[in-house]
Formats: structure tokens, C-alpha cells, sequence
């Protein structure tokens, strides 16, 4: 029940319910007829298997977070709506039932309420309970809480696909003070529960099964990758010294240089890769990073770090380290296909576990550890990937990457397009788009590559921020105080925070 304790998940579904203890006498309100005016253009994500009207005016923001779809955000009233998508690791039904003993047992309703009023000490609880629509049941809770001096209505529920796996729609509005008599109508709570219950009756939920088989083709194809992926063709790939300029909206905001080599900046062999980039994101500010990345040759063990300098005018520099690991083991496990009397036998099965660290100016952030899927990549194998893939046929394949802004291990989608003439940083040349965006719905970089494999530079439309490879007198001549020295290896960087 891990994902209920710790990101205090209550759902709801799509269904005009409304609390009595909202102001309604009669327990299950019609929704108001204005509430329909409240909701802005649809929303719809097929990845995600749901479509939906947020509140009128609400700004879209994409974080991606795990299992967060989509959060909106209407800044003039305070109000956030997160619709979210999450996998139970155990099939729990949605309100409490009997074990196989009789015994009555608190299901996904129960148990996440519990979370809540014991995240939210002092909580009023309005509404906890299950409603029965066509669509299937639904159940629903609504609380009033305070956040220090401030008074908030939290509506949250869930449109449960199966037993392990429920949509979340979490509405935060102002609120009236808890323990408010339930005749007295608050105003803003009042239009919170209308829209709210207009944006539950606009839902609609997809079939997923296409991108499941879109999912599993692009997996035999990555498979069929890693059989290629030799010693021999990753020495062949390495380029010893690249130079990067970063130009956003037409002005250049900084650069990148890297360092690729067959050998372990202190110890042995295998893929090594180190790069140390400068930005300016925004005037008076500063960011310098210096990383290395190492994967042995066949991917089982990796080390990397990244570590980052804050500078603000006028300020001391923020760092911030991150220091991760992949280790594979052959764990034995029992058999139970090899039994000889009471002794069960065993077989050795591959695993392999991620640990990342953090240390920060704040200190040290909770550390990760979690197993990992056979078709993850170490971070190495990540930076050099777009020129690794055979280029002579459009193709599409599917990866599990750790992604340090989420701080988390998420899919990534790479697509091979077919070669064509190409237009890009002052260049005309033939090549082949390859499309890289992590999550099948996730901001895409579009990378070109030659058919020799060489790098031609990149562009995300997104953030309008373009690569183009250059030299290191180039970088000089934009970049008067330009630092290309090799980074620095972890250890010695970590020494020279303050």
C-alpha cells in the first residue's frame, strides 16, 4: 500500500456526485447547470487512456512525474486539479471486503482515507463513500484542512480500470473553516464542488491495448539491439572530444563539452563518458555541471555523478551531487520444479538494482534503490544511443532510462525516420531524424544523424533550445571565459564544494 501512504492518493469517478455535508440536503446533488460554462477546451491523453474538461482558464503543465498525467493550474483562484494514473502492486477492490477467513478487510476507499486524516492532523472528513453508476462504481472523499492560516476543500477520488490500476483526480480549492455547519453554503466551495463535478461528469477512458502492442513490438526490436550492442561496436563509436554550442530563440545561452573514452577516468575498462556544460537559463544566472558517466561493456555494472553549481549574482554557488550505481547479480531463488523430499531447489535469476544518492545545500534527499527492468540502459549507453541504432530502415524502439529531474526510472521512446535532406544550423545535408522523447507523450528532441553515424546536431520545439556541434575556438570566441578543461572526477569536484 505503499503508493496510498505515501502520495495520500483518494479518487473519485466520473459521476455528478456532490457531498450533503457541502451544503446539499439530499446527500446526491444535481450538478448546476452553469457548471458546464466552468470547463474549459478538452483535454486528452491516449498514452494515458483518459480524456477530460479541465476548469475554464486553467494553465496545462506536463511535470512528468510518476504516474502524474497531467496537472492544471487557475493561479487567480487557487485552484490545482492532478489527474493521475497509478499500479496497486497487490489487486485491492475499491471499498472493504472479506478475505477467504470472513475477515473484513479496508479496501482502496478505507485505506486512503486513513492516509489522509493522518497526513492532515485536525482534518474534517465530508465524504467518504461508493456510488453505483453505469459505468461501474466509483467512490468518492472530500475533506477540509488547514494549511497553517489558510482554510482547504480537497476533493479527490477514483475511477478504478481494474483492481490494480485507478485513475486519481485530486482538486485543491479554498475551503471553508473546518467544522463550518453543513447549512451554511460557503461561496467558493460551493463553485469548487459544481466544477468539480462537471470535470467528473466530462471524463472519458480509452483502450489501451494498441500502445501495450506498440510497447511489446518496440521491446523485441530493443532486444534484438542489445544482441548488437558488442564491445566492438561501442570502442567504434566512441568520439574522442565533442564541442556544443546551446542556442535558444536564436541566441546562444551556453555550451557543452565532452569527453568519450574506452577507459575509466581512474579504473578499468569499458564505456566512459565526461561532460562539463555551462548555461546561462536566465539573466544573472549561472549553471555549471561536471558529469561522468562509465557502463562496462556488457552493461551489467555502471557508476555515474553529476554535479551542479547554482550561481547567482551576488550569492555564494548552491551545489547539488548526485552519485548512482547499477549492480547485476545472479540471486538464487527456490524452485519449485526441483523438489528432492523436503528440499525445494533453486535457480539463479538475473537482477539488477539501481542506487542514486543526493546531497544538496539543504542535505541529503532520500536515497533510491529499486530493481530494474531488463531493457534499461545504463546513463553511458543513454548519452550515445540515437548513434548507435541501425540507420537503414525507419524503426522504433523502446528503453527504461533514470531521468535525474524526476528522479525516477521512466520509459523512453526513441523513432528512426527515413533519411532525407536536411536543413539545420547554417548546414544542408542528408540524414535521418531520430525522434527521442521520454514517455510516449513527453516533449520530443529530434537528434540528426548521418548515415556514417555521425552527429549533426539537435532541436526540441518544445523549449526551442537547439545543439549544433562546433570547435573549441568557436566556443572561445562566443564565450570569452570559456572553460574546456576535462571535468572533473567526482570525488575531486565533491572536495571543491564549500
Amino acid at each position: 500500500m505503499r503508493c496510498f501512504l505515501i502520495a495520500v492518493f483518494v479518487l473519485i469517478g466520473s459521476v455528478r456526485l456532490l457531498a450533503a455535508d457541502l451544503g446539499d440536503p439530499a446527500g446526491v446533488a444535481e450538478v448546476d447547470p452553469a457548471a458546464e460554462a466552468m470547463l474549459g477546451p478538452a483535454f486528452e491523453s491516449r498514452a494515458a487512456g483518459i480524456a477530460l474538461r479541465p476548469p475554464e482558464g486553467s494553465k496545462e503543465i506536463r511535470r512528468g512525474l510518476p504516474d502524474e498525467i497531467v496537472c492544471f493550474v487557475q493561479e487567480n483562484r487557487q485552484w490545482v486539479l492532478r489527474v493521475m494514473r497509478f499500479t496497486l502492486p497487490n489487486p485491492t477492490p475499491l471499498s472493504e471486503y472479506k478475505d477467504a477467513a470472513g475477515k473484513l478487510l479496508p479496501g482502496v476507499l478505507e485505506q486512503t482515507t486513513a492516509a489522509l486524516l493522518t497526513a492532515n492532523p485536525g482534518a474534517e472528513l465530508l465524504r467518504q463513500d461508493v456510488a453505483n453508476v453505469d459505468d461501474g462504481d466509483v467512490g468518492m472523499i472530500a475533506i477540509r484542512y488547514n494549511l497553517g492560516t489558510v482554510h482547504k476543500l480537497l476533493q479527490q477520488g477514483l475511477i478504478r480500470e481494474n483492481d490494480r490500476v485507478y485513475y486519481v483526480l485530486e482538486f485543491t480549492t479554498p475551503g471553508a473553516p473546518p467544522l463550518t455547519p453543513a447549512e451554511v453554503v460557503h461561496p467558493a466551495e460551493r463553485a469548487a464542488v459544481d466544477t468539480f463535478a462537471g470535470v467528473l461528469d466530462s471524463i472519458k477512458l480509452f483502450d489501451r491495448g494498441g500502445i501495450k502492442q506498440d510497447q511489446e513490438m518496440r521491446l523485441f526490436r530493443t532486444r534484438e539491439l542489445f544482441l548488437s550492442l558488442t564491445e566492438e561496436r561501442l570502442r567504434a563509436a566512441i568520439v574522442p572530444q565533442q564541442w556544443l554550442r546551446l542556442i535558444k530563440n536564436g541566441k546562444d545561452i551556453g555550451y557543452t563539452y565532452i569527453i568519450e573514452s574506452d577507459q575509466k577516468p581512474d579504473k578499468g575498462t569499458g564505456l566512459s563518458i565526461g561532460i562539463r556544460s555551462r548555461t546561462y537559463p536566465e539573466p544573472g544566472v549561472q549553471v555549471d555541471a561536471e558529469s561522468w558517466f562509465f557502463t562496462t561493456w556488457d552493461r551489467k555494472q555502471e557508476e555515474w555523478s553529476n554535479v551542479a553549481a547554482l550561481k547567482r549574482a551576488g550569492s555564494l554557488p548552491e551545489y547539488v551531487t548526485e552519485l548512482g550505481s547499477t549492480l547485476h547479480r545472479l540471486k538464487p531463488v527456490p524452485d519449485e520444479a526441483v523438489q528432492d523430499g523436503d528440499n525445494r531447489g533453486v535457480q539463479p535469476v538475473n537482477e539488477r538494482t539501481l542506487e542514486v544518492m543526493f546531497i544538496s545545500k539543504s542535505g541529503a534527499l532520500p536515497a533510491i534503490k529499486q530493481d530494474l527492468p531488463p531493457f534499461y540502459i545504463p546513463q553511458a549507453l543513454g548519452q550515445i544511443i540515437p548513434r548507435l541504432l541501425p540507420l537503414k530502415r525507419q524503426t522504433t524502439y523502446l528503453f527504461a532510462v533514470y531521468v535525474p529531474d524526476q528522479r525516477s526510472v521512466m520509459l523512453r521512446y526513441v523513432d528512426v525516420e527515413p533519411e532525407r535532406d536536411v536543413k539545420f544550423g547554417g548546414r544542408s545535408f542528408r540524414a535521418r531524424a531520430v525522434k527521442d522523447r521520454i514517455g510516449l507523450e513527453g516533449s520530443v528532441t529530434t537528434h540528426y544523424i548521418t548515415a556514417a553515424g555521425e552527429y549533426m546536431g539537435s532541436v526540441n520545439a518544445d523549449s526551442k533550445i537547439v545543439v549544433v556541434p562546433t570547435d573549441a575556438d568557436a566556443l572561445k570566441k562566443l564565450w570569452k571565459d570559456a572553460d574546456l578543461s576535462a571535468p572533473k572526477l567526482p570525488d575531486a569536484a565533491l572536495r571543491n564544494q564549500p
